[in-house]
């Protein structure tokens, strides 16, 4: 309510009703509020006449609580209603202009009775036609005496209990909810006959342990169209989108008493207006699934999840397949049959709305295509670019191919290239990424399916990045791979060239003993007419190995991979049946001795630190040998025993012996 006038203007258009019942055949009423004790008086002849009311306590003398002549003028008028603006929130002063208008209303003899009628508390109070007792004490009873000038009889009224009135209107229902694009908008609705003259509207953010607080935004009262019903109005100008709200209405008296509440309703603010559409899905094959990608959402509060829904039917049959962030853009559906049509739509959850289903579409999946791998991968260098070569016969459902390159032969290889298209006859690609040069770079090509299905490798072929030109080099040795045929001999394998290149007439065998070396050429080596080489490697060291073709002219190719083999150790087995005898001054070990041992080494440990060597033991002529440890302090000790064979090589240690000194 903007103005007290707007209250008294909507009383006599909306609610006649309720307020006619409002009057009272006795000259004195008495309503129990917040501020005080309200008494009204029916006759309009008393404040004109002017009046002193007394309040009578017990046996206490009367007590005088207001003493009232009517105003002289308007500007009186006005001026008393500002004292008693404060009192009455939701109330704001008429402007002059109206006051005078209300004024002349008052001192008309046929409309002066309006007032009565129209309880609004800031006039009445300035018109004498009802006083506020707010000195009264709640709970107390009191009987109150108005003496009105030019009457000779004085009025005591019966005795009244001051007690806070809550009147009880009709029942209030919520008529509508509407999210609104940015602001909640409610109406609430009851019947006319008994409906509440003012309102307030209480808001709290739903699911929050904080109290509900009074809303400060526009709100209206009008009749429904029939005339039965009040309608109010509510328009929330302070919620943010996305955000879900409770709301209730609580019904006011025109002193201010509070009435019944409606029941509370929650909205969410923009509701499913505020919850984007999926936009410009698609779907695509990709390996064992189908993808589908669609523009990414603009962030707004409003939406929570992306629901994913699949079905076999385009019309119906839609289940949920996968909830994905907002954030997403895409998703790959792995829980599909190869061969089968599936549809797609996409929903934006919002906390407990729904967007619009976004437009329906189609994808299939093949399933996986077996490939065979790329054959005769050659490569060739000039400056620092790299050209490759290879054959691929089978070019039903390949779409392309991919490129992977290594600088060692540990490193797994990366992919260095996008999809290269399949194209009639040799395939052939440049790596343009730039390799320092003199550099070994191992190549190796896979293709590809329809469906993104990736086939094997090809064999890894090595070329040698910064030379002037390559073209006319020997094919680079491939495939090496070893053989163990002892503890200490090796067969070390290669592909064999001379089977697929004419110009290759043998290898050369590399070799170096220390990662960091160089690889050196063995002195010994006879040229190889056969892929494959056998070597000596001590128990426990490693080689490495690499090999180069060579042609009838004696041009060596560029190194192949170079092998990493590492020699197993064998240790000897540790001393078995270890036992102990022990008194109170040392410990005797004992155990069995084994073939080929050279040494036995004695470890103590007292729990807390590592065990230590405390003695080394040559084996004796008996079976068993002994080792005593004297001098023991108190405490609790643990023995372990190891061999050592004629290669000096130790065992693990034996099993643990553990003896407690007293």
């Amino acid at each position: 309510m903007n103005s007290c006038i707007k209250h008294f203007i909507l009383c006599l258009a909306v609610l006649p009703s309720v307020l006619l019942a409002q009057q009272n055949s006795r000259r004195i009423s008495f309503t129990g509020t917040s501020h005080g004790l309200y008494i009204s008086f029916s006759d309009v002849a008393i404040p004109k006449s002017g009046f002193r009311l007394f309040r009578i306590e017990d046996k206490k003398e009367p007590e005088l609580i207001a003493s009232f002549i009517t105003a002289a003028s308007s500007n009186e008028f006005q001026y008393r209603m500002t004292r008693y603006a404060g009192l009455f929130p939701g109330y704001a002063l008429p402007s002059a202009r109206m006051a005078d208008t209300l004024w002349k209303v008052w001192n008309k003899p046929d409309s002066a009775g309006l007032f009565v009628q129209m309880a609004v508390p800031i006039i009445q109070l300035s018109l004498g036609l009802s006083v506020l007792d707010t000195t009264a004490h709640l709970g107390n009873t009191y009987r109150y005496q108005l003496a009105v000038q030019g009457e000779s009889q004085e009025m005591t009224s019966e005795p009244i209990r001051y007690e806070e009135d809550h009147p009880v209107f009709s029942p209030i229902s919520t008529l509508l909810a509407d999210p609104g694009e940015r602001q909640v908008h409610i109406e609430w609705a009851t019947t006319s006959d008994n409906a509440a003259p003012l309102f307030e509207v209480y808001r709290k953010v739903a699911g929050s342990t904080l109290p509900f607080s009074r809303l400060t935004t526009p709100v209206g009262i009008r009749n429904s169209i029939d005339g039965d019903s009040v309608i109010y109005l509510m328009t929330d100008t302070t919620s943010h989108f996305g955000i879900r709200y409770d709301y209730y209405l609580q019904s006011k008296d025109l002193i201010g008493n509070t009435g019944n509440c409606s029941d509370t309703v929650s909205v969410q603010s923009g509701g499913r207006r505020n919850l984007e559409t999926a936009f410009n899905i698609n779907t695509q094959a990709v390996n064992q699934g189908i993808r589908i990608y669609w523009d990414p959402l603009s962030k707004t509060k409003s939406a929570q999840n992306i629901l994913v829904m699949r079905s076999e039917l385009y019309d119906d049959g839609y289940t949920l397949v996968a909830t994905v962030p907002t954030t997403d853009s895409d998703f790959v559906d792995n829980a599909i049959r190869a061969g089968k049509s599936y549809y797609y739509q996409l929903l934006v959850q919002g906390e407990s709305n729904i967007s619009r289903a976004s437009p329906r579409v189609s994808g299939i999946y093949h399933g996986a295509v077996r490939l065979l791998p790329p054959q005769n991968l050659s490569a060739s260098s000039k400056g620092n670019l790299v050209r490759l070569e290879w054959s691929y016969t089978d070019s039903l459902n390949v779409s392309g191919f991919y490129l992977y390159r290594s600088f060692t032969s540990y490193d797994k290889p990366q992919l260095v290239s996008g999809l290269i298209p399949l194209k009639p006859g040799i395939q052939m690609y440049t790596d343009t990424n730039r390799v320092a040069e003199l550099t070994h770079a191992h190549y190796m090509v896979a293709a590809v399916s329809t469906t993104q299905s990736l086939g094997p490798p090809s064999d890894e072929v090595s070329v040698l990045v910064g030379l002037a030109d390559s073209s006319s080099r020997v094919a680079t040795p491939s495939g090496m791979r070893f053989l163990w045929l002892s503890d200490t001999v090796v067969s070390i394998t290669w592909r064999d060239l001379q089977r697929s290149e004419y110009q290759v007439a043998g290898y050369h065998v590399y070799k170096k003993a220390q990662k960091n070396d160089s690889l050196v050429l063995l002195t010994n080596l006879v040229d190889q007419a056969m892929n494959e080489y056998v070597d000596t490697i001590p128990p426990g060291k490693s080689r490495w190995y690499s090999v180069k073709a060579f042609n009838l002219q004696g041009k060596e190719s560029a190194f192949g991979p170079i092998l990493q083999i590492d020699a197993p150790l064998n240790k000897p087995l540790p001393p078995s049946l270890f036992t102990v005898a022990k008194d109170h001054l040392s410990v005797l070990l004992s155990w069995n001795q084994s073939e080929n041992i050279v040494s036995y080494q004695v470890y103590r440990s007292d729990g807390n630190h590592a065990p230590r060597l405390i003695g080394k033991v040559k084996p004796s002529e008996n079976e068993l040998s002994g080792y005593e440890d004297a001098n023991l302090a108190k405490g609790n000790y643990y023995y372990y025993v190891t061999s050592i064979n004629n290669k000096g090589i130790e065992s693990d240690f034996s099993k643990e012996i553990s003896v407690s000194q007293p």
